[in-house]
């Protein structure tokens, strides 16, 4: 299939109804919400990059949602750790979370606690709301560990290379299904 660059860019949007990044993150917390026995939920956690590019000024990473699965997702199934989640308005192109997303991958970020600080590293990053990542994109998202969320029928769905990764659904319920794949190194 022949695709022009400019038809993947606007293909590659944010979906839902969203009219602000708000509304986005309200309705990610709701499905989060019923969770609590399932995954820590942080928000707006900042980090540090371990790998800064060179030549670039300093920044801070700062990532819309971290969650932290407890036992019950690990014993189903779950081995990649926390995931970060970036949460966009709805209409919005997807190039630049994707780049975001690239960034967080180079930072640890810290979680706060009662006692101490918890520095962690994100497996896997989810851009929320993106039902889809197609073309030649999906690749460069999974081997760089980037995959999509989105809300179907309230329960929500976290897909990596197009396959279903996890599901929170609004019953309490969830489903787990390792990702098998963004493993390879080198040559491809």
């Amino acid at each position: 299939m022949n695709v022009s660059p400019a038809t993947i860019s606007e293909r590659l949007t944010t979906c839902g109804d969203y009219a602000v990044e708000s509304d986005a993150e309200a309705a990610l917390d709701a499905v989060l919400a019923r969770h609590e026995r399932n995954v820590l939920v942080f928000r707006e956690v900042e980090g540090h990059y371990i790998q800064p590019r060179l030549s670039t000024p300093a920044k801070t990473p700062r990532i819309d949602r971290i969650l932290l699965p407890r036992p019950p997702v690990v014993a189903a199934g779950w081995k990649a750790g926390p995931v970060g989640i970036e949460v966009k308005k709805s209409g919005t192109k997807a190039g630049p979370a994707l780049a975001q997303c690239m960034d967080y991958s180079r930072a640890a970020f810290i979680l706060p606690d009662r006692a101490s600080c918890c520095r962690v590293l994100l497996e896997w990053t989810f851009i929320f709301p993106v039902k889809d990542i197609l073309c030649d994109i999906a690749s460069i998202t999974v081997q760089n560990r980037i995959g999509n969320a989105f809300l179907r029928n309230g329960d929500l769905n976290l897909y990596v290379g197009g396959a279903t990764a996890l599901i929170f659904r609004t019953d309490g319920s969830f489903f787990v299904r390792q990702p098998q794949c963004g493993d390879k190194v080198g040559c491809r």
